[in-house]
């Protein structure tokens, strides 16, 4: 079976959740918490904004767990981050003969070309790191990430990249028959602390009232009132210090409905059992907020199959 480390929350999520839709339990532990037992663990760090020396302990520390799993280490797909440091700290921790490194998110509009990355079709002028144990790949469309995956399946190796080379791993585990889950009704409310113009334009089309909308600033994490409510939360940071903020020491994920926003419910803490969803800052399509909280998946009592899938 698998593993996942994540360098922040939204990331642990994005990656966790196509296993959860395939039915496999996977749960996110976050940095500092201790890990229970499940099939698919994702372990969040909250390394990206670390000193490269302590991104690379924090990996190494997480990896402690993998007992025989494999891996996949989850990235920024804008290269955000300890990039180098963290794959360096799997390739050391791990018996592998190499990291495989596609960090394209295709329906995201993350592209890799020449070793550039793309966003939206125009070059970042960022490049994929360099290391002897580093195999990275180009890739323009789902179908690179599928090949890439099917040609080191058998080979021994860690996977790294962003969450669409962590749905082509997990649609080729066996599908489960998911059971259904209780329905949940519980009123959303939108923290959004990402300042990505992805996240802003989506919220504007939330204006009409159709939920209550926190907006957050960095100087107000440490003093925010978290409703007792379902929530929904744009930014890894912003999603991070409401997890510290409730004393939350994980999440259980379900699955994925609308591309970008994958969603389970917390563990532990003050909102235990309640649901939380996540997106990151410039992922998902101008109205994908508003079509989420319309009919948020714990309402129907069903579990999600994954649009992404």
């Amino acid at each position: 079976m698998w593993m996942i480390v994540a360098d922040d929350l939204t990331g642990a999520a994005d990656a966790g959740a196509p296993f959860a839709a395939r039915g496999y339990t996977s749960c996110i532990w976050l940095h500092g918490q201790r890990a229970q037992e499940c099939e698919v663990p994702v372990f969040e760090t909250s390394s990206r904004d670390c000193d490269p020396g302590e991104a690379y302990r924090r990996v190494c520390q997480a990896l402690a767990y993998a007992r025989g799993r494999r891996v996949f280490k989850k990235l920024d797909s804008t290269l955000k981050g300890n990039v180098l440091e963290e794959l360096r700290a799997v390739k050391d921790s791990l018996d592998v003969e190499s990291v495989v490194l596609a960090p394209s998110h295709p329906k995201m509009g993350r592209t890799m070309k020449d070793r550039v990355l793309y966003i939206n079709g125009e070059s970042s002028g960022k490049k994929l790191p360099e290391a002897p144990w580093l195999l990275t790949f180009d890739c323009e469309g789902e179908a690179d990430l599928a090949n890439i995956v099917d040609t080191y399946w058998n080979r021994n190796v860690a996977f790294a990249g962003a969450g669409a080379l962590a749905q082509q791993i997990a649609a080729r585990l066996p599908q489960r028959v998911v059971p259904p889950l209780p329905s949940i009704i519980s009123q959303v409310v939108v923290i959004a602390g990402s300042q990505d113009s992805a996240t802003r334009r989506q919220l504007e089309m939330l204006s009409s009232g159709i939920v209550e909308v926190i907006s957050l600033r960095r100087q107000d994490y440490d003093s925010i009132d978290v409703p007792h409510a379902a929530l929904l939360i744009a930014g890894g940071d912003t999603a991070r210090a409401v997890a510290a903020r409730l004393h939350a020491i994980g999440i259980q994920l379900n699955g994925e409905d609308i591309p970008g926003i994958p969603w389970g419910t917390w563990i532990g803490g003050r909102l235990d059992g309640m649901p939380v969803a996540t997106k990151a800052g410039g992922f998902g399509s101008m109205d994908a907020l508003k079509r989420f909280v319309t009919q948020p998946p714990w309402t129907t009592g069903g579990r999600i199959k994954g649009e992404a899938i």
